[in-house]
């Protein structure tokens, strides 16, 4: 109960809250890490066993954008409460995009900010750490801190710290808490990212995540 009492305290009294999300996909160094696969020893057709190598890498490349050995950080959002119309994106070269991160995290700690997130915890800020890490990148250690009160994880706030934790994706939450949800898959983020007609969709797809995990704080948090 003490995490969640804390939730409940700093999220009701604090005035400023600020909702961050993050994109990834595949970086130019995955193939470097890229495993070599073996089929299943008990495939003998050669078309079977081209298929089940064809399923195995497809399925690797799939995850590679959710990996920070084999990922990169496309882009950052972030939404303040008071600002919601005016989601400010930070998107491009990796090294300012995280530069620029950890700019807006201390500035955040440093004014009372409350950075809410869904799966920060467990997503998002491991992410940056680790790609912080790769492009040698001081982080600010408060972000480890397991209950630091200015840092809101919403799948944690569901969970009322169940073991094992109770997982909920951010769009069956919109839909089980009544809120315009998601407006497509984070797997076509960077297909549609890197796509200069079809930028502006994945650019629009990362606004409606901020403000639908904003209205999803609201309800679980009653901050009215």
């Amino acid at each position: 109960m003490q995490l969640l009492n804390r939730v409940a305290f700093f999220i009701k009294k604090i005035l400023m809250i600020i909702i961050i999300d993050i994109e990834t996909g595949s970086s130019k160094d995955a193939l470097e890490f890229k495993p070599i696969f073996k089929a299943n020893g008990t495939l003998k057709d050669p078309e079977k066993i081209k298929r089940d190598l064809e399923m195995k890498d497809s399925e690797w490349t799939d995850k590679s954008a959710l990996n920070a050995l084999t990922a990169e950080i496309l882009a950052i959002g972030y939404l303040e409460e008071h600002l919601q119309d005016k989601p400010l994106l930070m998107h491009g070269n990796e090294l300012d995009i995280l530069k620029n991160f950890w700019e807006t995290y201390t500035a955040s700690m440093e004014l009372g900010f409350t950075i809410v997130g869904h799966y920060n915890k467990a997503f998002d800020f491991p992410m940056i750490i680790r790609r912080s890490y790769k492009h040698g990148i001081p982080i600010v250690k408060s972000i480890l801190e397991k209950y630091n009160p200015q840092i809101v994880d919403l799948s944690e706030v569901w969970s009322l710290n169940s073991y094992p934790k109770e997982n909920i994706s951010l769009d069956n939450l919109c839909k089980y808490l009544g809120v315009a949800g998601k407006s497509g898959s984070g797997k076509d983020f960077a297909k549609l990212f890197k796509d200069e007609s079809t930028k502006q969709i994945a650019l629009d797809y990362l606004i409606q995540d901020l403000q639908c995990t904003f209205e999803c704080a609201k309800k679980l948090t009653n901050l009215n």
